[in-house]
């Protein structure tokens, strides 16, 4: 792939140059690149819609979010600036002093997934380009036209060339080769647990900021307001067809009463749902199939089918399921698909039990009326971000997000992903010591 070689080799040498220019000036790229994806914001709803099978309606709020996480971005830029250290603060520091300065890394690849193929490897290629770097794309393969049209408006705002390419093809081979190139200096990656493990193993030293599987577990009490938990589990489940890292995709209710209840609120809340929302393909005839294993798995260990549980072509009828067994591959693997498994358990300590038993954690939320108590149960359970009384999501960015253990590597958000994005380097200088004399 001597071809592919010399673009990583280009965008190194480009970096170079495009690091030297004043930060005012990369604000003034980033907004040019903002009319121009404004320009063609039809095209991008119509080409997200075909390529993922989202609604128009969802499609155009993924390209206005686009837009809002480039401007919040802009605004953050004030986390290059640094740092000052004085000096005097130790004994081995009297007469020295220190600059703290944030630059850039150098070549960054970016690795985006299918489920929102415009705002995530947006998200990360903006941040990267602010801060100084190079960058090199690869969307995955069923959405690659989405970012082809996202390189002609970095293109059309006025970037140098070669700072930024999208570069198409299979993550064994262009992917791999990116990730284990020399000159590449980080990988930043959303996508699954497996291919983020492979990226640590080829990739070498350099940074890496990772985005993977979780298993988002929705931890409900026997307190809980139950129709605002059913309200927003069904959401947080079957929005985008359950393909979202940040989706519930495993339910927990603790405690003796209340049960039946809650589980009917959720089957009236899934029918409202279909009846209100158009419905969603999955990604692919595979994914269907191995959503359609998990479904018929856990109704062999003795799940009940309380709605759903039907496929058609590439269309899964939202489902939920029942008196789960918490050993049944559907409560700890990563589901992306349109199913809500309802676990019964007796204690808060025997839910704490399975959710930290999982490999890693995303996002988890817990649903009760005591918040005192949420507040605590959220500092034991083992996830990058618990929400209390609502669905996880992730939102503009906000708030940082990321995983723990299997889940991911280092955070994203506004803010958080300019500092996956540079490193710190410290000058350090003699420091002034004024004279014990006055002077005249």
């Amino acid at each position: 792939m001597s071809g592919f070689h010399e673009i990583i080799e280009s965008a190194h040498i480009a970096q170079r140059l495009y690091a030297q220019l004043p930060g005012s000036e990369r604000l003034k790229l980033m907004n040019k690149l903002v009319d121009a994806l404004s320009g063609w914001k039809d095209d991008f709803v119509r080409i997200i819609s075909a390529e993922t099978g989202k609604p128009r309606a969802d499609a155009e709020s993924e390209f206005m979010a686009t837009l809002e996480r480039i401007g919040y971005t802009m605004q953050d830029a004030r986390e290059m600036f640094g740092t000052f250290v004085p000096s005097g603060w130790s004994d081995d520091t009297r007469d020295r002093m220190a600059i703290v300065m944030r630059v850039p890394l150098g070549v960054v690849a970016v690795i985006g997934p299918f489920n929102y193929p415009l705002f995530i490897p947006a998200g990360k290629a903006v941040a990267a380009l602010l801060a100084g770097n190079a960058v090199i794309l690869k969307p995955s393969s069923y959405t690659p036209n989405t970012m082809i049209l996202f390189e002609k408006a970095v293109l059309k705002a006025g970037f140098p060339v070669n700072v930024f390419r999208v570069v198409t093809g299979s993550g064994s081979t262009v992917g791999r080769e990116l990730v284990s190139s020399p000159l590449v200096d980080a990988v930043l990656f959303t996508g699954s647990t497996p291919v983020g493990e492979e990226i640590t193993r080829t990739a070498g030293v350099k940074r890496l900021q990772l985005e993977l599987g979780g298993k988002g577990v929705a931890l409900v009490l026997g307190d809980a307001d139950l129709e605002l938990a059913a309200e927003q589990i069904v959401e947080g489940a079957l929005k985008n067809a359950g393909q979202r890292c940040d989706a519930v995709s495993v339910v927990y209710y603790v405690g003796p009463n209340n049960g039946d209840r809650f589980v009917e609120h959720v089957k009236a809340e899934v029918v409202r749902w279909i009846a209100g929302h158009p419905e969603q393909p999955l990604i692919s005839e595979n994914a269907v199939v191995f959503v359609h294993r998990r479904i018929a798995q856990a109704l062999a260990d003795g799940a009940n089918l309380i709605i759903g549980g039907t496929v058609r072509g590439r269309y899964v009828q939202a489902t939920v399921l029942d008196h789960v067994s918490p050993l049944s591959d559907i409560t700890h693997v990563e589901t992306f698909g349109p199913v809500i498994p309802i676990v019964r358990l007796d204690t808060v300590s025997e839910a704490l039990s399975h959710h930290n038993a999982l490999s890693g954690g995303l996002d988890s939320s817990i649903f009760t009326k005591d918040l005192v108590r949420a507040i605590a149960l959220a500092g034991e359970m083992r996830t990058g971000s618990v929400t209390i009384n609502a669905h996880p999501k992730h939102g503009v960015g906000m708030f940082p997000y990321g995983g723990t253990g299997t889940s991911g590597i280092g955070r994203e958000g506004i803010g958080y992903t300019l500092r996956e994005v540079t490193e710190l380097k410290t000058v350090v200088l003699p420091a002034y010591e004024p004279s014990n004399t006055p002077k005249e």
